[in-house]
């Protein structure tokens, strides 16, 4: 039996730890191939145009409700079109939601970013009892990068929205109603004091404790 000589071990572990080392550098080349095209595939699924519809209430004045069309993603949608379900609401100068020439016609473009408003209609009387009541759904349908189409749905949210009405309610202007009385009444009680101790305005002097007896000035 023939043994090795320790040159031949140094050499077999050197060819051993070396194919190691091509073998672990084949590894970890493989795996971070695999993470940068997982990243890529990522980063482009993040680009991907991103349309969402709601409404908001104006910059402009809190009683206009504004219906707003954004696309939150880096790319721009193409070929965008919107349908209508359920409540069919009202919108401004007696038309319907569905009427609306941007709701009717689509859009040919939305770039990444970018977000439209579209004044819907206010927040008052009929119109705003009837928002809060609606479930309007808004479906949109756009291409994004290599012609492939994304659908989506949105409900419009107006129960979110702050109430905010012109004017004066009804408990608001009694409460000033009685502001105004009780104002009158002390004027009155101020003049009747006047009438009743011949023009002087302090009849008394503030009271002075000495003893547990209280002093007061008499008026002449």
């Amino acid at each position: 039996m023939s043994y090795m000589n320790v040159d031949q071990i140094i050499s077999l572990l050197l060819q051993t730890l070396e194919v190691i080392g091509v073998l672990g550098a084949t590894f970890f080349a493989a795996i971070t191939v695999r993470l940068a095209h997982k990243s890529l595939i990522e980063q482009r699924k993040n680009e991907e145009p991103s349309i969402i519809i709601f409404v908001k209430q104006s910059n402009n004045s809190l009683n206009i409700v504004d219906l707003v069309i954004k696309n939150e993603g880096v790319r721009g949608a193409r070929n965008i079109k919107f349908k209508v379900t359920g409540t069919n609401i009202s919108a401004l100068t007696d038309r319907k939601i569905k009427e609306i020439g941007l709701i009717k016609n689509g859009m040919a473009l939305l770039a990444g970013g970018q977000e439209i408003s579209q004044p819907l209609g206010l927040m008052l009387g009929d119109s705003y009892r009837e928002y809060k009541e609606a479930k309007t759904k808004i479906k949109v349908i756009y291409e994004s990068g290599g012609n492939q189409k994304k659908t989506d749905i949105f409900l419009l949210d107006f129960k979110g929205l702050i109430d905010r009405k012109l004017g004066k309610s009804d408990v608001e202007s009694i409460a000033d109603s009685l502001k105004d009385i009780q104002s009158e009444l002390h004027t009155i009680k101020k003049d009747i004091h006047l009438v009743a101790n011949n023009g002087i305005t302090e009849p008394f002097a503030e009271p002075v404790y000495s003893d547990k007896h209280e002093v007061t000035e008499t008026l002449k």
